[in-house]
């Protein structure tokens, strides 16, 4: 799904801010644009089996039930029919954009305690796989959104206490059509893999040697073919050993036989190998930074992958062109390394001011880009690294010589705080920790995901908007004192902001 201008220029997923209490006759505001699918789903091959009084929704276009299938008609799952094609799909995950999370109220019995906010960092969310999220209540199609709501929760007759998830109809003819790639669309793919930002290290994955034993790669589009580090090769007792074939498995996807060179993969020592252009010559290499997911897809891009930016790309870095404008207005072409081992978002060397007034990459602009001066590769004016990548899932297809950009839940966070490593989001309820990078200010002090902020240098938090709070954590050179609460535990974590010079 390509998405509009005007949907760039919002926040996505992870900051999930729960929807104003509305009565559910009311009609809810405006379109609704997704940056994913509202659904993961599979076409089902025999009738399902119906249990008492199940949950069940229809209109003229397709029914939405609680029932099973397969020999187990004990387990439960929300399944849709379509009326038009006469077929059932199997309703596995739901997203979490544009969701609300609720949660019961207090003082509710402990067999209805739950609390969906535990979800806002989660892309999708599995459906009937126990009794907190198990079938929805009520459901109805919202014609101002083009998109099926589901209710759970609601019988407990209070809105703070309702959850709901949007299903797109676009999704669903989607699903049942069997076109979507589901590489690009679950998290939990066997085809994909978790990495991870390092300050140090850059894209780290874990990959399995044929040994069995489970190893931190660096994902680099720079590394020539694939580097094992001797730390690696130990289990064959091998001395000078410059090149071997390794079977390497990487989420679900085995490279069997692979050729690697021998020799030093790590700055911190702690890196079993580099993944370089051969990964990226066999596969279609997706980086969602969102959900945090490396996908390897066969074959050529899904349609949803995002807008093409044409790099070039034989040895070395992927160098994209894009268009710089000064602080003092000079405008100038320049070729900028896509560099996923610079944690920083753009780098020239001997830069004289600590900010650009924008950057152009294809019809993405960004305003006032904080630049850091520092070393260069040979042939490149500059260097963008993951703090600008981070904004997009971000697509390389080395193929056809082109990056594939779609903007994710960071594209318009104030880069200013992003310079701290910490990743804030909030549900409406509380003011989270969504993730913190490794090796930067948040971790150095001690913070941590899944942390709740209640206080930032004495003030509450609760009731903040969340701009100004990240505003609050841009860098100016003080302190911040933050009362977080880690387990039930309050805690103070002094965050030290340097100041961007």
């Amino acid at each position: 799904m390509r998405l509009t201008p005007q949907s760039r220029g919002r926040a996505y997923s992870l900051v999930l801010s729960l929807l104003p209490a509305l009565a559910f006759a009311q009609t809810p505001g405006p379109p609704l644009d997704f940056s994913r699918p509202t659904l993961v789903a599979t076409q089902l091959t025999t009738d399902p089996v119906f249990g008492p009084r199940p949950f069940n929704f229809e209109d003229e276009h397709y029914r939405f039930v609680r029932g099973s299938y397969g020999t187990d008609s004990r387990t439960p799952a929300l399944l849709a029919y379509s009326k038009r094609r006469r077929a059932w799909i199997h309703i596995m995950k739901v997203s979490t954009e544009h969701a609300r999370l609720g949660h019961a109220p207090d003082g509710m019995v402990l067999s209805v305690g739950w609390d969906h906010g535990r979800f806002i960092n989660v892309p999708f969310v599995p459906v009937a796989e126990s009794v907190d999220l198990n079938s929805p209540d009520r459901a109805a199609y919202v014609p101002a959104r083009s998109a099926y709501r589901l209710d759970f929760h609601s019988r407990l007759n209070e809105d703070v206490a309702l959850s709901s998830f949007w299903l797109a109809t676009a999704d669903l003819e989607a699903a049942f059509d069997g076109r979507r790639t589901p590489a690009m669309v679950d998290p939990d793919d066997p085809r994909s893999a978790g990495f991870r930002t390092e300050a140090d290290d850059g894209l780290i994955v874990g990959v399995r040697v044929e040994t069995g034993e489970w190893l931190r790669w660096r994902i680099d589009p720079a590394q020539a073919g694939v580097l094992v580090d001797p730390v690696a090769m130990r289990h064959r007792g091998a001395v000078d050993v410059k090149e071997a074939r390794l079977a390497l498995t990487i989420g679900g996807t085995t490279l069997s036989d692979q050729v690697v060179a021998v020799g030093r993969a790590s700055r911190s020592n702690n890196v079993g190998g580099i993944l370089g252009t051969a990964l990226f010559d066999r596969f279609l290499v997706s980086l969602d930074y969102d959900a945090r997911r490396l996908h390897l897809i066969d074959g050529d891009a899904a349609s949803d992958a995002g807008e093409p930016i044409a790099v070039q790309w034989r040895s070395g870095a992927p160098v994209v062109t894009a268009r710089i404008t000064s602080a003092d207005g000079l405008v100038r072409d320049a070729r900028l390394c896509i560099e996923t081992t610079e944690s920083k978002a753009l780098v020239l060397p001997s830069a004289s001011a600590s900010r650009v007034a924008a950057l152009q990459i294809g019809s993405f602009r960004f305003a006032d880009l904080p630049v850091f001066s520092g070393s260069v590769t040979a042939g490149c004016d500059g260097l963008i690294g993951n703090g600008l990548l981070r904004r997009f899932r971000v697509t390389f297809d080395r193929r056809h010589q082109q990056l594939l950009l779609t903007p994710g839940s960071l594209f318009d966070v104030p880069y200013d705080y992003d310079l701290t490593g910490l990743a804030v989001v909030a549900n409406g309820r509380a003011v989270g920790v969504g993730s913190v990078e490794q090796g930067t200010a948040a971790d150095k002090a001690g913070l941590r995901a899944g942390d709740l902020i209640l206080e930032i240098d004495g003030t509450p938090v609760a009731g903040m908007e969340l701009a100004g709070l990240r505003r609050s954590l841009r860098l100016d050179g003080r302190e911040r004192v933050l009362s977080i609460d880690r387990l039930g535990s309050r805690h103070v974590i002094r965050l030290p902001l340097p100041e961007l010079k």
